[in-house]
């Protein structure tokens, strides 16, 4: 039988270093391959039985683990499963009642500076109001006076070049605007 393996080439740099003659090995491949053979024949077949209790001692070092997993954890979990479900949300409850009592209370102290915040709005602005009824009025009066000296031509004093009475007068440049 011949191998389908090329045979192996020993490298030249090996063969120049050692400089005695190349170097045959000790077991040829047919004689390796013919080795392999002879220990495959003479396996025996697995023992069904054997393999049966292979496998009830991975079953075994594995209820070992788990047992022992359980058993260290077990106070938590007997703890989680022996309370009743509504116990452990009764502190829950509680601190959702009472952020709801904060938040009620803090809308209705909220609602209350709103309300005198409205308040206060609404006297400045009635005092507004009354000041502009007051400014009207004022206005009202000068009205009535510019249309009667133009009208009757008394009152020299007074000039209107077409502008409005209700617009204020344009600045000049020596005149400067203050706010």
């Amino acid at each position: 039988m011949t191998s389908s393996r090329p045979a192996r080439r020993v490298s030249l740099r090996r063969a120049a270093a050692s400089n005695s003659p190349v170097e045959q090995p000790i077991v040829s491949t047919d004689e390796k391959r013919e080795l392999i053979l002879a220990h495959a024949a003479m396996r025996r077949p697995h023992d069904p039985i054997q393999m049966l209790s292979v496998w009830a001692g991975v079953l075994a070092a594995f209820l070992v683990v788990v047992g022992a997993w359980w058993w260290a954890s077990k106070p938590g979990y007997l703890h989680v499963f022996s309370t009743p479900l509504t116990s452990g949300f009764e502190p829950v409850v509680q601190d959702a009642k009472d952020f709801g009592k904060k938040v009620s209370d803090l809308s209705a102290d909220r609602a209350a500076s709103l309300r005198t915040e409205l308040e206060k709005t609404a006297s400045r602005l009635d005092a507004l109001q009354q000041q502009a009824e007051k400014n009207q009025t004022s206005l009202d009066r000068m009205a009535a006076f510019v249309e009667t000296a133009t009208t009757t031509g008394t009152g020299a004093a007074v000039r209107t070049t077409g502008a409005s009475v209700f617009q204020p007068p344009t600045p000049t440049s020596t005149q400067t605007q203050t706010f």
